[in-house]
């Protein structure tokens, strides 16, 4: 199976130089891989910045508990 494979792919190769093919199928190949690239970078940020949500969120639970008891507190205290 890997000799049939092989041996396409080394004729596909051989009927890109034989036409000289070669830089049009660069560019195309180049213009496929920057597309694959903006793709990439945005998953990488949206990972990143669901990880950094992820990490804080027990961190600005606490802030937000801490500051709604200061300030619950303070309302009774000062109140009477």
């Amino acid at each position: 199976m890997s000799d049939v494979y092989l041996r396409a792919v080394l004729n596909s190769v051989q009927v890109l130089k034989l036409y000289a093919w070669e830089p049009s199928f660069q560019e195309k190949i180049l213009d496929i891989r920057n597309k694959e690239l903006k793709v990439l970078r945005k998953a990488a940020y949206l990972n990143a910045a669901a990880s950094f949500s992820w990490t804080c969120a027990p961190f600005l639970v606490y802030k937000h508990n801490h500051a709604s008891q200061l300030l619950y507190y303070s309302y009774f205290v000062c109140s009477f």
